[in-house]
């Protein structure tokens, strides 16, 4: 039994922080970033973390766009997923490199984390609903970041738990990947 607890109190733990799409840096400076809100490191290959894309609209409930993740999180730590030009633009390596469709989002997907048991442990948007700034599920050429308040991942969409700029937003100096303004509230 406390191995079951154990599991859903790491799940709870890993959640989205900021999604990226800057408007002059498509190519190289689109990201996910997680961070882990519990006091245990976690392995997300043991885990069976990956993220997922469902592109704009689109109505089918599984993602044809699926990035496995590899790699431990620290407790209180960061894990960005990048590109392949991530390095050169931001001026450090992420934590796994992927120009897989997964993370390739032009502002208007909705991204999900998932375990191994493929359950949805934070989204961000609703798949099947057109993205737009007055359901705060568009961050084309902008960001989407996770307000301070948060302390962990939603499996239902929540749209007041992020900041959400569409448009306008340039790479590297919009974005700052591996901080989260949350971090601090979060470790107390």
């Amino acid at each position: 039994f406390s191995v079951l607890f154990f599991s859903i109190t790491n799940a709870q733990g890993v959640f989205i922080t900021e999604l990226a799409d800057p408007q002059n840096e498509a190519n190289n400076g689109r990201f996910v970033e997680l961070y882990n809100s519990s006091s245990v490191d976690i392995d997300l290959a043991a885990g069976g973390y990956s993220l997922q894309r469902h592109t704009n609209a689109q109505t089918n409930t599984t993602s044809s766009h699926t990035t496995n993740l590899s790699g431990v999180i620290p407790s209180g730590g960061f894990y960005v997923v990048g590109k392949s030009g991530f390095e050169g633009l931001y001026g450090f390596a992420p934590n796994q490199v992927s120009n897989a469709e997964s993370i390739n989002s032009n502002g208007d997907d909705k991204i999900f984390l998932v375990d191994g048991s493929n359950n949805v442990v934070d989204r961000f948007g609703i798949p099947g609903q057109l993205s737009t700034v007055e359901n705060g599920m568009d961050f084309e050429n902008g960001r989407a970041e996770r307000k301070a308040s948060v302390s962990s991942g939603s499996f239902t969409w929540v749209a007041a738990e992020w900041n959400v700029i569409s448009g306008g937003v340039n790479a590297p100096g919009g974005f700052d990947p591996g901080a989260w303004v949350g971090h601090e509230h979060a470790d107390g």
